[in-house]
């Protein structure tokens, strides 16, 4: 039975976002979201002009078998889940089968993969959605998906994206919060072919934290854990005085997944609030375990954010 397989009418028009790629961001997102639910313990991120000339994201998971690289890039085809309550349960960060395809409708597309029970990948070149070729090819186990010419198809879009700088800004925040919610991956992002992030794979190391927070910060996070079952919350907190005006230093997840939740940033705040004045924001790294069933995750597009 193949791993990636349509999903029945009835559950699209129950999970369908409508998925619209804005920007070079939410291409890296959802490629590292796939690179990750492959079990990835590797995974590179190498741009070019912040994203909008050339993404490549390359893992070392378990791949896709080759007769299902097609499959790959058609809508709302997925190998996460079969119907719409699957999501209920789900401990994968993707799940519609959507990202790949909206990525490929606006982008000159490589993929490339072996899948780990396999003897020889092959290689899936596609353009505007439309795949030109697929063929066998040598290749280490794992994936790269290379993404060119971000939306050289829909030029309004395209004009609408920001600087190389802006864009780089984005995709470099955006790997801050996997390499703290994966603490056992190594990360890479280059940029231009000059390395902004590295990471070992071997934790929340005082070197890996100085690179995202800074060495001031780094230094004097504590650690704290708690357990409410079925609640589970550990993270690092820096100490009031190191406060920024803006929630740039303060992290959030459930179940590893990077969110955004009035309800968590409000309960952050009210913890804070006897050490510091309003509008301020000490550094935090907030990470929540709780069963999947009482989280909804497929509240926006992105899924970035959640309600309890």
């Amino acid at each position: 039975m193949p791993l990636i397989i349509p999903l029945p009418p009835e559950e699209i028009e129950k999970i369908a976002a409508g998925e619209v790629v804005e920007r070079p961001v939410s291409v890296v997102k959802e490629l590292i979201e796939n690179s990750l639910d492959a079990g990835a313990k590797e995974i590179s991120v190498e741009i070019e002009d912040g994203g909008k000339r050339l993404i490549r994201v390359t893992d070392n998971g378990t791949g896709i078998p080759f007769d299902e690289l097609p499959l790959a890039v058609k809508n709302f085809h997925t190998s996460k889940i079969k119907v719409c309550e699957d999501i209920y349960h789900q401990t994968t960060l993707g799940f519609r089968g959507e990202a790949l395809a909206a990525i490929c409708a606006v982008s000159r597309m490589r993929i490339g993969s072996r899948y780990h029970a396999e003897e020889v990948g092959g290689e899936l070149v596609a353009e505007g959605g439309r795949v030109i070729s697929v063929k066998p090819l040598a290749l280490n186990q794992g994936t790269y998906v290379e993404v060119r010419d971000l939306f050289f198809n829909t030029p309004v879009r395209k004009k609408f994206l920001r600087s190389r700088a802006t864009e780089t800004f984005h995709i470099s925040n955006l790997l801050r919060n996997y390499i703290l919610a994966f603490e056992e991956v190594a990360f890479k992002l280059k940029s231009e072919g000059r390395t902004i992030y590295e990471t070992k794979g071997d934790g929340l190391t005082q070197e890996n934290l100085a690179s995202i927070l800074g060495e001031d910060i780094a230094k004097k996070l504590v650690p704290f854990e708690r357990e409410y079952p079925p609640l589970g919350i550990a993270g690092l907190v820096g100490p009031p005085s190191l406060f920024s005006e803006e929630r740039k230093q303060q992290f959030f997840f459930v179940n590893r997944r990077p969110v955004k939740n009035r309800l968590l940033f409000r309960a952050a705040d009210d913890a804070f609030r006897e050490f510091v004045s309003p509008n301020r924001y000490p550094p935090l790294i907030l990470r929540i375990v709780i069963p999947p069933e009482e989280v909804d995750v497929n509240i926006h597009p992105t899924k970035s954010e959640v309600s309890f």
